[in-house]
């Protein structure tokens, strides 16, 4: 059941190639996509606060190692296999939200 706190933060890539990062019944997600097949999901089983600012990066790292961290707390992690090989081709897009006002 969607909280109203759904919708795509930051993509690039399309149907073929790319990743997602983006919210889903209040948790923060990424996706990655490549040759036309998910590769990888990772999601923080926290929801996000909505009444403050939060900091969030999502890392794909040199040991192949996918990250995503919320506040500077590491939320959850996984290995990829290979590196992804094809860079999309379509651009990248990304949302600026407001903040919410206080309750």
């Amino acid at each position: 059941m969607a909280s109203g706190a759904d919708g795509v933060i930051v993509a690039q890539g399309g149907n073929q190639n790319g990743f997602a990062l983006y919210l889903r019944d209040g948790n923060l997600c990424i996706a990655l996509r490549e040759k036309g097949k998910p590769i990888r999901l990772l999601r923080d089983e926290e929801p996000l606060p909505r009444y403050r600012p939060v900091s969030v990066l999502a890392e794909l790292r040199r040991d192949l190692t996918l990250r995503l961290h919320v506040d500077g707390r590491e939320v959850a992690r996984d290995e990829l296999e290979d590196f992804i090989q094809l860079r999309p081709p379509e651009g990248l897009s990304a949302v600026s939200y407001a903040p919410l006002p206080l309750p």
